[in-house]
């Protein structure tokens, strides 16, 4: 597949179905893996509402993944970036487990 030298941003989380692969994975073999960015994020519905979302950037290449993070980056937007695009996809997932396991759980 010819890209043109594009870069790509994974803005999905979760596993696909049916064959349980984390977005990053289903893609890369498409694309090569220094074209992708994953952004994940905000950790907390309630950074939403007080306006100070943090979003974990990650690409194994740095530079994309600074320029993107330069990019989102304001006074309202936080970002992290990282070089391990598979632990933030792994930690967006378990955190949506999290939230179900609480939620389900949650007693009115």
């Amino acid at each position: 597949c010819e890209t043109d030298g594009k870069q790509f941003i994974l803005l999905s989380k979760g596993l696909t179905y049916p064959d349980g692969e984390r977005p990053l994975e289903l893609v890369s073999r498409l694309f090569d893996r220094d074209q992708l960015v994953v952004v994940s994020g905000p950790s907390l519905a309630d950074e939403l509402s007080r306006r100070v979302a943090k979003l974990a950037i990650a690409s194994s290449n740095p530079d994309l993944a600074h320029y993107i993070a330069d990019i989102v980056t304001n006074g309202n937007i936080g970002t992290h970036v990282s070089d391990d695009p598979t632990g933030i996809e792994w930690a967006g997932i378990a955190k949506n487990v999290a939230t179900l396991d609480f939620t389900l759980g949650a007693k009115p």
